[in-house]
């Protein structure tokens, strides 16, 4: 690993789509490319796992052969970092797929979505100097990450983190971990469509209507954000972070997002001698995961 120049990939698969980034040793995005994901659950269609190839090759074409690739996905990680262990319900053929033989690459590091995001902000972002840190990426579905006395926490199975699962209303729909209502069903835009009668079909579309005074969208929103507070307050409650980041696509809603948060975090948080904890927008919105998978790739290619 000599001539790469410090320069690593990063590949971050969602459920919408495929972002890759390189970057250098100082996390500046140098080159980044985006495409659909292409993932179908109900017809099991697989050609996600193509479009991840074809977002690769594209960025790999113009650098060394030998650059280090990290990728980031939803799910478990293998021990050994070569694969998703365990990821049900999504991404048909995730599972226990090599990325370096898939690929035909020999350094391919595989980190989970969210985790990934948090090194990107821990270590170039918003994170920075802090040794207790929360993050949520708010996007198909709700997952996190902890940073705790400077450590990324992975926990047994490498489990930890999983703060979209978080149960929060038994009457909803059951999640793709047996919870019933989870902060993922309430907030995440997987769910937008089913949470609307269908009138929406994603966050931006109803953030949109929200801002043109749309009174079901207003409704819908204010509950959405309410239901944020609810599960970043009591998270506090229990891992009392230094700082709250959130990252991924809902985060492009702006003040909206997290002017009305802020509303009811005044309600909801509790506030010891009137010390609130700051909820903080990522520095890399939705290519944290991109850059965190290129930084996890340097770290992983120089041990």
């Amino acid at each position: 690993m000599n001539n790469h120049n410090g320069r690593t990939i990063g590949i971050d698969i969602g459920g919408t789509r495929i972002k890759g980034v390189v970057i250098d040793r100082d996390g500046n995005i140098l080159h980044q490319v985006v495409h659909d994901t292409g993932d179908d659950p109900e017809n099991k269609r697989s050609d996600w796992k193509e479009n991840v190839k074809y977002t690769v090759g594209q960025i790999t074409k113009e650098l060394d052969i030998d650059v280090p690739v990290g990728l980031s996905a939803p799910g478990l990680t293998s021990v050994d970092h070569q694969s998703i262990a365990f990821m049900p319900g999504r991404l048909q053929g995730l599972e226990n797929l090599v990325w370096s033989d898939y690929l035909k690459l020999a350094n391919v590091y595989v980190i989970n979505d969210a985790k990934a995001a948090l090194l990107a902000e821990c270590e170039f972002g918003t994170g920075q100097g802090h040794k207790d840190v929360m993050l949520l990426t708010l996007g198909t579905g709700i997952g996190g990450a902890l940073l705790i006395n400077g450590q990324l926490y992975n926990g047994f199975l490498h489990r930890a983190g999983h703060l979209g699962h978080m149960s929060m209303d038994p009457r909803m729909p059951t999640g793709i971990l047996n919870l019933p209502g989870t902060l993922e069903y309430l907030v995440g835009n997987a769910t937008i469509k089913e949470r609307t009668g269908g009138r929406f079909h994603s966050t931006h579309d109803l953030v949109k209507a929200y801002r043109h005074g749309d009174k079901f969208a207003l409704d819908v929103w204010r509950t959405t954000v309410d239901d944020l507070a609810r599960g970043i307050s009591s998270l506090i409650n229990v891992i009392s972070p230094e700082v709250i980041i959130l990252s991924g696509g809902m985060v492009q809603a702006g003040e909206d997002l997290f002017g009305l948060l802020d509303e009811f975090m005044q309600k909801y948080e509790w506030r010891p001698m009137g010390a609130n904890t700051p909820v903080l927008s990522a520095k890399f919105t939705e290519y944290a995961g991109a850059v965190g998978a290129a930084t996890f790739a340097r770290y992983q290619s120089t041990t």
